[in-house]
């Protein structure tokens, strides 16, 4: 009975082993998927960023323009009666 018992705990143990490996590899993954994904997302705000302070001079000359026509509506509609 003891050596039954020896076999089994002997079993055990490289399950264990080999779970322990095992758990270790999916660890270290999810630590690189973890660390790609925050490198991704820096990215994509960076872009954003970058994105947005190159289209600001054009997005206030639009402004600048529609505001400009905005005005010259109203100065036509004021001297113009209805």
């Amino acid at each position: 009975m003891d050596d039954e018992i020896k076999e089994l705990l002997e079993k055990n143990l490289e399950a264990t082993e080999q779970t322990l490996k095992l758990v270790k590899k999916i660890h270290r993954a999810h630590l690189w998927v973890q660390f790609f994904s925050l490198i991704k997302w820096g990215i994509i705000i960076a872009v954003s960023v970058f994105g947005f302070l190159q289209l600001q001079p054009y997005l206030n000359m639009i402004l600048q323009t529609y505001g400009t026509i905005f005005e010259t509506a109203q100065k036509i509609q004021g001297v113009i009666p209805n």
